[in-house]
């Protein structure tokens, strides 16, 4: 479901959540071709296919987001909430606001929500300027 306002949008993107991992020296390589790459894709393709030609919307502007995480358990654990949201701030950066310190506030509903089918994965964002 896609419902644009004027002053919002509001999203509902299909898919299996993937967290931010935490980028080290170590690790660096396999951060390379970690899924959250395909995540990534998936929400700025889905979000990029709907702006216009005012976005990315100019630097200073506030932008609220909220976030709702449906995911299916993996191994009874689902990521951090913060982790989750890292992702998908990144991701949308250039395509709907110049840098991620433009989202000064989080609207309900944001957080996660497990789901029993991978079928019921995905993800509803909701963005206000």
């Amino acid at each position: 479901m896609i419902d644009i306002g004027n002053r919002g949008l509001k999203l509902w993107i299909p898919g299996h959540p993937v967290p931010q991992p935490r980028m080290t020296q170590k690790n660096k390589w396999k951060f390379a071709t970690h899924p959250i790459w395909g995540w990534r894709n998936l929400v700025a393709w889905s979000v990029k296919a709907m702006r216009d030609d005012s976005w990315p919307l100019p630097k200073g502007h506030r932008v609220g987001m909220g976030l709702l995480f449906r995911a299916v358990p993996n191994h009874g654990q689902v990521g951090d909430l913060d982790n989750y949201i890292k992702g998908v701030k990144d991701a949308l950066s250039k395509i709907v606001y110049h840098n991620d310190r433009q989202v000064r506030y989080y609207i309900e509903p944001t957080g996660i929500e497990r789901v029993e089918e991978k079928a019921q994965e995905g993800l509803r964002l909701v963005i206000q300027w």
